[in-house]
């Protein structure tokens, strides 16, 4: 939905900026270039998810024993994320520390 979005922004941006009375309801609701970034930024972290999500349903039968490298998959991605981008490192701790939790009640 993000990425939509994104690829949307001109056309989002053209019509928030419309003359009061077609969407005045919506009108202070656009986005600075700030915001528009940090959507950029939650686009690349969840993606990452999203990779590891297909990875594991890409076959008709789900395989548990596939459950573990996904997990240790996503966190080197994240961990490299945070490395390659300082400044997402609160948002990306945030999934990584819960996913940490959860790899480490596996093992």
């Amino acid at each position: 939905m993000i990425n939509h979005m994104h690829a949307l922004h001109p056309a989002i941006d053209c019509f928030l900026s419309l003359p009061c009375g077609l969407n005045d309801k919506l009108s202070g609701l656009c986005l600075t270039e700030v915001e528009w970034e940090v959507l950029q930024d939650l686009e690349v972290i969840l993606e990452i998810l999203h990779e590891v999500q297909q990875c594991m349903s890409s076959e008709t039968m789900p395989i548990l024993g596939k459950a573990i490298p996904a997990f240790e998959t996503l966190m080197l991605w994240w961990q490299t994320l945070v490395a390659n981008a300082p400044h997402c490192k609160v948002m990306i701790n945030a999934g990584l520390n819960h996913t940490e939790q959860h790899y480490q009640q596996m093992g």
